[in-house]
């Protein structure tokens, strides 16, 4: 019974921690197919995306512009405790076609991943 117990204090901490990364894992997945799909469902909808989060006042004034032609303000829902930040706007054309952009994810607060999206298709790559 001690053996048993000494065992379980041993590898509960490391069982947590994988659990912890593996739901972490699946979450940044979920997203990331989300944003690289984009292309593929403006095309199916004929309908333009567009993503904005900084709040820089020229990039607002373009996606103003695009928001008058008929562009849809996309925001994906993000899990608890996740964040996302873009400096610039991402926009997908109603053809498909992604301009590309970055992007930070944000896990607790803290960075997690620092992203690029790669027109023409929004494949997402890591950033240097």
């Amino acid at each position: 019974m001690t053996i048993m117990g000494a065992i379980a204090g041993i590898s509960l901490p490391n069982m947590i921690r994988l659990y912890d990364s593996m739901q972490a894992r699946v979450a940044e997945d979920s997203l990331l197919s989300e944003l690289q799909s984009l292309g593929a469902t403006a095309r199916l909808a004929g309908q333009g995306f567009l993503f904005y989060s900084a709040a820089d006042a020229g990039d607002a004034l373009e996606a103003n512009r695009l928001y008058q032609l008929g562009y849809e303000v996309y925001v994906p829902v993000l899990p608890q405790g996740w964040g996302l930040f873009m400096p610039q706007p991402l926009v997908v054309h109603p053809n498909g076609v992604c301009l590309g952009g970055e992007l930070e994810l944000y896990l607790h607060g803290e960075l997690y991943r620092h992203l690029r999206l790669d027109p023409p298709f929004c494949r997402v790559t890591e950033s240097d």
